[in-house]
């Protein structure tokens, strides 16, 4: 069964994470400061001041395991999942790769068209609220095929279905068969909803080729 399935565009990813709760606060800091002077007369000035700084940080950073269902680092090729899930990857055709900090066989490189990996369903991966996807990827080229979709992954197979989630890159255009232009690809995901794909998408920032990037 085909559930998440990774086809992308002559691309390289190096860290993959699935989460369906995210929480996240700011910090907070607070400081107040009193300044007392005091001027006796004409002749004489006494000066004293009274400096009080307090420092109040109450950070509740983002925890990476906070409702964590699939995390794959693939550290020395690894394509266990990190996140204790038992969502481990069981086909995978891809090629070890150097990863963003020049280590050996810690990313996979596909070629865009034929190589892939699979993961199996399991009741983990099946989000009942909020989700996040996120990976790290280079891409080496880009897809201009019929709706020059770059796959990063998906889980599920149309993108209008119940429960499908999907991360991609990919110029964005109503005409699927329309002329592609590379200067404007775009990361974006998206959330299959009983015939509707609810979508974010970051459209102020293009995807540029050979970079590593955060999505």
């Amino acid at each position: 069964m085909r559930i998440l399935k990774s086809i992308a565009g002559i691309t390289i990813v190096f860290c993959v994470f699935i989460s369906l709760q995210t929480s996240l606060i700011s910090c907070k800091k607070e400081t107040t400061k009193t300044d007392t002077l005091y001027l006796k007369d004409t002749v004489t000035i006494n000066t004293k001041d009274t400096i009080r700084i307090t420092d109040s940080i109450n950070c509740s950073c983002y925890d990476l395991t906070d409702g964590l269902v699939a995390y794959y680092n693939f550290t020395n090729g690894n394509l266990d999942d990190s996140s204790g899930n038992g969502n481990t990857i069981i086909f995978n055709n891809a090629v070890k790769t150097t990863d963003r900090f020049g280590n050996p066989n810690n990313a996979y490189l596909f070629n865009g068209t034929s190589s892939y990996m699979q993961v199996k369903n399991s009741t983990s991966l099946n989000p009942k609220g909020a989700i996040t996807l996120m990976g790290i990827v280079k891409m080496n080229g880009f897809y201009n095929g019929v709706c020059h979709a770059n796959q990063i992954f998906q889980k599920g197979t149309i993108d209008q279905d119940q429960g499908v989630y999907s991360l991609r890159v990919a110029y964005v255009t109503p005409d699927c068969h329309a002329n592609i232009d590379t200067s404007m690809e775009t990361a974006f995901g998206f959330y299959g909803d009983y015939g509707y794909a609810a979508t974010a998408s970051d459209s102020s920032n293009f995807i540029k080729t050979n970079t590593w990037l955060t999505l």
